[in-house]
């Protein structure tokens, strides 16, 4: 029954991808998905996610967990934890690990603390349009998708929800100016780190969640977010000046079931 139920999950998310929806594209998240081993009729996903209650990310990923039910004849349903309720990236992973959580929307800036061959979609500047992107990722997915396997997790597919600009509490008019600003980058990410300290940036290491408590404490003076994302969380408010440079797109992919988990729940079914 419970091979079942992942099959109807599976020919779901194909039909999905077959039909190119629009909203699927629009998730800057990925999906990892470890699900339960144990061979019951049932089957309770607890997701985590940083994006924000009532967005198009969480409406998205709602969507997906209502056609997973459907699918399954009920006995595959989401639970969605949004808003960075159960943690940030790092954290939401070891909750990951012990089975606290059996899902998480991740961006690649999270992807890139479980295999490094992610931190590519992070570099700034590095692509140019989504011609690049996407001809990168077609090239590198083969890889990637043995790297994450021998890390326990089987990629299911890319997504991308805009390109990252610069907002800032004040005007940016030169590349001294922003040398001035003190830039949140992820904590975690020390590759990251360095590359703004070697060319001469002043990076804020904090969790996501924390952006909104470094703005107004003046631990941050600005920090890179698609404009959708910003207006969300309303961090806009606190940076009413954006610099229009497209850092980076923002990438995500999705995952489903651990390896082990996955093997465990097809042998037992």
């Amino acid at each position: 029954m419970v091979r079942q139920a992942f099959q109807a999950v599976g020919r779901a998310f194909q039909a999905r991808r077959a039909a190119g929806d629009p909203k699927r594209v629009a998730l800057h998240t990925v999906f990892l998905l470890a699900l339960a081993a144990g061979a019951h009729a049932q089957t309770v996903v607890k997701l985590a996610t940083l994006v924000p209650e009532g967005s198009v990310w969480d409406k998205n990923i709602k969507q997906m967990g209502e056609e997973w039910k459907t699918a399954t004849g009920g006995r595959v349903t989401v639970t969605v934890f949004n808003g960075g309720s159960q943690g940030d990236e790092s954290m939401v992973l070891r909750k990951m690990r012990v089975d606290a959580l059996q899902a998480a929307s991740f961006t690649a800036v999270g992807l890139g603390t479980i295999d490094a061959s992610f931190n590519v979609f992070d570099i700034p500047f590095f692509f140019d349009s989504y011609d690049e992107l996407n001809y990168v990722q077609d090239k590198l997915t083969p890889t990637i998708k043995k790297n994450v396997e021998k890390k326990g997790f089987v990629l299911l597919n890319w997504g991308a929800g805009g390109w990252a600009q610069v907002f800032t509490k004040r005007p940016v008019q030169t590349v001294d100016d922003l040398r001035s600003i003190k830039l949140y980058t992820s904590a975690g990410n020390d590759a990251m780190v360095q590359w703004f300290k070697a060319n001469g940036f002043q990076p804020r290491a904090m969790a996501m969640t924390d952006i909104m408590t470094g703005l107004t404490t003046g631990m941050i003076d600005g920090m890179p977010s698609t404009p959708l994302y910003a207006m969300f969380l309303q961090w806009n408010r606190q940076t009413p000046y954006m610099l229009d440079i497209g850092l980076a797109p923002i990438v995500g992919d999705a995952c489903a079931s651990t390896c082990r988990s996955w093997t465990r729940t097809r042998s037992r079914s």
